[in-house]
């Protein structure tokens, strides 16, 4: 336990220490919620049902793309392989990747949802708890994709991980809604930013209709599973060992 909650310090330093992103990833919201409002023309309280699927692409970047990136990256430069005789293990290391991401989307979810409803004016039916605990647990199962997708190259990790999350956006509905007469979209409602996007909609007052949240919890619970063994599997703590 010391030994995951010195890897976990050790995440969070990491990012919070980097001001590009940290800017980037909270100004992601707030950017993203005044496109749609020039886009849309909506303000106020019409913006409210944007903000789901605003807060699970965010999540998507920070837990799935971000920790992709960062630890294929830290393959490549060796930085993994310095850790290979000490005590850390394969699983302490990706556990606390996982739960810095988890804090980390957390932090950056409040803040974000915060400037939005003081910025433009959007009355926010917000259960706190609620959407703490909804945020933490989509970004939590997000977060163990991001190590399954990890053991590709640094060279190629962020173009493979855009093929994964962009498609996994669209075909969801989280970018758009898609009617049910589309022909993915039942295929879509079986993918986790669905269910991530369902989770967190009650929280911010906002009814999405379908999946129930104890539902989407447990489609979110069994890619959690997969991709927590799929990225143990194939971790590797150096770039050698990666073809």
């Amino acid at each position: 336990m010391r030994t995951l909650l010195a890897q976990f310090r050790y995440e969070q330093r990491s990012y919070w220490r980097s001001p590009l992103s940290v800017v980037s990833s909270i100004g992601f919201t707030p950017i993203f919620i005044f496109l749609i409002a020039g886009v849309t023309g909506e303000t106020g309280g019409a913006l409210q049902r944007f903000l789901p699927g605003v807060v699970t692409i965010s999540a998507m970047s920070i837990c799935v793309t971000g920790v992709a990136v960062n630890l294929s990256y830290r393959r490549d430069q060796n930085i993994l392989k310095r850790f290979y005789a000490t005590p850390v293990s394969p699983w302490t290391i990706l556990v606390g990747v996982v739960l810095s991401a988890t804090l980390t989307t957390l932090v950056v979810a409040l803040a974000s949802v915060a400037f939005v409803a003081t910025a433009l004016d959007v009355h926010l039916a917000v259960g706190v708890a609620s959407l703490l605990a909804g945020v933490a647990l989509l970004s939590f199962a997000l977060a163990w994709l991001g190590c399954a997708l990890s053991a590709v190259p640094s060279q190629s990790v962020v173009a493979v991980a855009n093929l994964v999350v962009f498609p996994a956006l669209f075909v969801s509905g989280t970018m758009f809604p898609l009617d049910d007469s589309v022909w993915y979209a039942q295929a879509g409602r079986l993918l986790p930013p669905y269910f991530a996007r369902q989770l967190v909609a009650p929280a911010l007052g906002v009814d999405l209709g379908g999946t129930t949240p104890a539902a989407s919890l447990a489609g979110l619970a069994a890619w959690a599973l997969v991709a927590a063994v799929v990225g143990a599997r194939t971790f590797r703590w150096n770039s050698a060992a990666v073809r």
